[in-house]
């Protein structure tokens, strides 16, 4: 759970646990014009990587320009079938919010600025993608300056528009898809929030309208999260899992299975869900990250090698080399682009 003392530099230096969500997590085909394989370039390239090995990390082109922490993360297919990233809002180093919207095509490696969203924000709940349109809800234009605005970016048009506003403050929550219906877990726990604590909501794109559901026992609020079988899983601090059913209506609580850090990472891929610790600074600026992955099916946690990296960011689910990958975006040059291959 976050606490509602955080400042802009504290969140741009540890907003990490943004994840994207689309309607399925069981991964989709690729499709049959996505990347081939080729040799593996120097940082910036554009020529074609070689298929990753399994729990192996790659560089992939840097972010250009801004560097930037607490973006939202999305990935849609463009009209080739190809994975594109949408990397969306976010901090400077400093702390000051951005409204930029930077695209990057998984195949080609490459780069491009799209249209920026009408209001800078960051610390969002994450995005969702229904027929191919991005929703981005919640988070703060600035310090205590939260916004209830949901936005959605259509990628096919390069367009922006604004739908109905959440019911209550809230930000760094997680946003999932489940029968083309956003569902946001996320909250607001400072002393001018309203309300004051974790909800969890549903927005029915159809009727442009928000719907109040039950929330998460406590300690249940992470952005470790996602949707698996039509379900929208969470991860609590202790390696607890909530699992939502939206036919029931309610929570289902799975046994603890082993301690999960407060500053972790989390996405949903391949029917499981993906935790990475990003909290052990080195005093060389490096991270050690640990990789734990939690298998619905056995309820159990598994724990993967540890890597060294040099930057951290958000993660989202892109495509390419025949298989799903997740992508880490953010920090600064070079190595803000990493890519992983489960």
């Amino acid at each position: 759970m976050f606490s509602g003392t955080l400042r802009p530099l504290t969140l741009a230096l540890t907003g990490l646990t943004l994840i994207s969500c689309t309607d399925e997590t069981t991964a989709p085909k690729p499709a049959a014009d996505e990347e081939t394989v080729g040799t593996r370039p120097a940082i910036a390239s554009n020529t074609a990587v070689l298929a990753a090995a399994a729990n192996t990390w790659a560089t992939r082109a840097d972010m250009p320009s801004t560097e930037r922490r607490n973006p939202a993360l999305a990935e849609v297919r463009n009209a080739s079938g190809q994975s594109v990233l949408y990397v969306i809002g976010g901090t400077t180093l400093r702390g000051a919010s951005l409204g930029k919207l930077q695209a990057y095509n998984v195949a080609a490696n490459t780069w491009s600025y799209k249209a920026e969203m009408p209001t800078p924000l960051y610390n969002s709940n994450g995005t969702g993608v229904i027929n191919g349109k991005i929703y981005i809800s919640g988070g703060l234009r600035w310090y205590k300056s939260y916004s209830e605005a949901l936005f959605v970016y259509d990628p096919a048009t390069n367009q922006w528009s604004q739908k109905r506003p959440m019911p209550g403050t809230n930000e760094g929550g997680a946003t999932g898809v489940i029968n083309n219906k956003l569902y946001v877990l996320t909250g607001c726990f400072a002393e001018d929030c309203s309300p004051l604590g974790t909800t969890f909501y549903r927005y029915d794109p159809t009727t442009n309208q928000w719907t109040s559901l039950p929330t998460p026992p406590s300690n249940l609020f992470r952005s470790i999260a996602g949707t698996i079988g039509k379900k929208f899983y969470t991860s609590g601090n202790n390696g607890q899992v909530g699992v939502f059913d939206p036919v029931t209506n309610s929570w289902t609580l799975k046994a603890p299975t082993g301690d999960l850090p407060y500053n972790a990472a989390g996405i949903a891929l391949q029917a499981k869900l993906y935790a990475l610790n990003l909290d052990h600074g080195n005093p060389d600026g490096t991270v050690t990250t640990s990789i734990r992955v939690y298998d619905p099916v056995t309820n159990v946690w598994t724990k993967r090698p540890s890597v060294t990296l040099k930057q951290t960011g958000r993660l989202a689910l892109v495509h390419r080399d025949g298989g799903p990958r997740i992508e880490m975006v953010g920090g600064i040059r070079p190595g803000n682009n990493l890519q992983y291959t489960p």
